[in-house]
């Protein structure tokens, strides 16, 4: 029974990334061109007509989105805490005492050159916050549980 549980689990693991030649090439196109260099490629499921791909440039790991055309959408890109801007800094240290930074992104799309994607976790809460380079909250999701 556990065999099945296991090969389930695997199947549907396998089931959201995509094959390689599932990916249009005007897509891989564009990824090449906006990441040249960039390692350890991997491709998720398309969502809403958007394609996703998580990989490695310049020891970062990075996540970018095209739409199906090729256009850019958004990437993502974990940095360290130290890696914040002084604005961001002080705006967690004001708004969020208390709790301790989890992981930090920098975040680009088209409608915002840059952000700071900030998980911040406190005993049984987690909170996600998008902040402006100047420490403006532009989105902010709280998670609690034990």
């Amino acid at each position: 029974m556990k065999r099945y549980a296991l090969l389930g689990i695997l199947a549907l693991f396998a089931g959201a990334l995509l094959a390689q030649e599932e990916v249009p090439a005007v897509v891989e196109a564009a990824f090449a061109a906006h990441f040249p260099g960039a390692g350890f490629i991997e491709w998720e499921d398309v969502k809403d007509g958007i394609y996703e791909v998580d990989f490695e440039q310049d020891g970062k790991d990075m996540m970018a989105k095209f739409d199906a055309d090729g256009n850019w959408v958004e990437t993502e890109i974990e940095i360290t805490e130290t890696e914040l801007p002084e604005a961001v800094w002080k705006a967690i240290t004001a708004q969020f005492a208390g709790y301790s930074i989890d992981k930090v992104e920098t975040e680009a799309t088209t409608e915002r050159p840059l952000a700071y994607k900030v998980r911040l976790k406190q005993k049984h809460a987690e909170v996600k916050v998008t902040f402006s380079t100047d420490g403006e909250i532009l989105k902010k999701k709280e998670k609690s549980g034990e």
